[in-house]
């Protein structure tokens, strides 16, 4: 099943205050380098769970070596000794090994991985990258740990941004909407550390996997912007992007609306209560027209990922 925007977003339609057609939107300049869309759902929808496939396999986990792992820890030890007030924790998240799409229908291929594998191998330098690698296909070994972003919208029409601290370990200083990573531990007690034991583990529980990948989105924005889950309403899937700054990290995106108005939503961050608050420093909350979110993100503003949400935005069509 797939959600209309047309109906479920006329609350927040505002936000854009001109209607998007196909020609304006062939005209438009927003579109970055940093990132690339792998999957967008059609105009004016975004893909709910029962449009979504999840294939597990050990075949989707990343590929590896002596030498490479070896320069993954080196690269995640020098991050910690150099920036010691960055929060830096390991943990296991799924890999993306592969997206397919037709209509509105995207299978995602599913491994799993860890963040010092993320961070180790997609911010390995190029010529050490070289060195181990040779002349592989170097897009079998990076981790593509799957990120969750999601744009949230109040109940009054305003977009929620937030500023990423100086103690994060990507992007300190951009403007973000909530976002994070599905979590294994969540799907599977005590997950084993060992990538293929564990996706072993996971045999049958794709259900519970795609599960996970909506909710945890949902939990990001508890967790970072502190509000009630009861006022949250996931719309979908806008899309998937990669980041192509980093080795083509990958990013779901998703559409959140809020029941909270923007000034209540405004007063719960300023409390600071969230379980996640050493991730942002600011609260951004703008009502923009087309033209001012293809500035924000033409003036490199926004995170990558977030960049390509406000894209798949932008896409909507028409919401009047």
């Amino acid at each position: 099943m797939r959600v209309t925007c047309v109906t479920v977003l006329a609350c927040w339609a505002v936000l854009l205050l001109y209607c998007v057609t196909d020609s304006e939107r062939s005209k438009m300049t927003f579109y970055s380098s940093d990132y690339r869309l792998t999957f967008a759902a059609p105009p004016t929808t975004t893909i709910k769970p029962d449009n979504v496939k999840v294939s597990l396999g050990a075949e989707f986990n990343a590929c590896t070596t002596e030498m490479f792992q070896s320069a993954i820890d080196d690269v995640w030890d020098a991050k910690k000794k150099k920036y010691p007030d960055v929060q830096l924790f390991n943990g296991l998240k799924f890999r993306l090994g592969g997206v397919h799409s037709e209509g509105d229908t995207v299978e995602l291929q599913v491994g799993v991985t860890d963040y010092k594998s993320f961070i180790g191998s997609h911010y390995l330098e190029e010529s050490l990258l070289q060195e181990c690698l040779a002349g592989d296909d170097h897009d079998k070994y990076m981790s593509h740990a799957l990120g969750v972003e999601s744009l949230v919208a109040s109940s009054d029409g305003v977009l929620v941004f937030i500023r990423r601290s100086d103690q994060v370990a990507e992007y300190p200083g951009f403007y973000c909407g909530p976002g994070g990573h599905a979590e294994p531990k969540k799907v599977i007690k005590n997950p084993n550390p060992d990538h293929a034991r564990l996706i072993d583990d996971m045999a049958g529980k794709e259900a519970a996997v795609l599960k996970e990948m909506f909710e945890s989105s949902l939990d990001e924005v508890v967790e970072e912007l502190g509000l009630p889950r009861e006022t949250l309403n996931l719309l979908g899937l806008l899309g998937v992007a990669v980041n192509t700054r980093t080795r083509n990290k990958p990013d779901l995106l998703y559409f959140i609306q809020c029941s909270l108005t923007a000034d209540e939503i405004k007063a719960i961050y300023q409390k600071g209560e969230m379980a996640e608050k050493f991730e942002s420093s600011q609260i951004l909350l703008t009502r923009f027209d087309k033209t001012d979110l293809a500035k924000m993100i033409a003036d490199n503003k926004l995170t990558p990922p977030t960049a390509a949400a406000v894209h798949l935005l932008l896409q909507c069509g028409d919401l009047s």
